[in-house]
């Protein structure tokens, strides 16, 4: 299932990169974090299809990208841009409005985070009350036991 998160937009003006460069980045505002990818590593991964670094913003007397959060990648049908952070959560944006962010026809870009679906176990063996063993065995366990049998 996938939820509406936030939202994505270009960053106003540049953030500082690991070596101290200014370089444009895509800020990401999805639940509670605030992520970045450099615009360069976003159009290599459109070309060659390799994965673009993740960093997590942190605003101290500017923007600044301070550590790798995880990774993006193009998904295989070539619809979506999915990003998997290292915590586990995993957000998807349109590869479509991605590209028109990039391009500056449009100012912002939705942000989905994808949940994972619940999924329900039956018990194999019927009913949880009954240990297995006794079942198969027919040996006495006790006589509530037995008398349910």
């Amino acid at each position: 299932m996938i939820n509406r998160a936030g939202h994505a937009v270009r960053g106003r003006n540049g953030a500082a990169d690991e070596d101290g460069r200014i370089t444009e980045i895509i800020e990401i505002n999805a639940g509670s974090c605030v992520l970045g990818v450099k615009t360069g590593d976003l159009r290599r991964t459109f070309a060659s299809g390799r994965p673009a670094e993740i960093w997590t913003i942190r605003r101290e007397w500017g923007c600044h990208l301070a550590e790798r959060e995880g990774k993006g990648v193009v998904s295989h049908n070539k619809r979506a841009f999915n990003i998997e952070m290292k915590s586990g959560r995993r957000f998807t944006i349109s590869l479509e409005s991605l590209k028109n962010l990039l391009k500056g026809h449009s100012s912002y870009a939705y942000v989905g985070e994808i949940v994972p679906a619940k999924r329900t176990y039956r018990n194999p063996v019927g009913s949880g009350m009954i240990p297995p063993a006794g079942r198969m065995t027919g040996a006495r366990l006790s006589p509530t036991v037995n008398q349910a049998l």
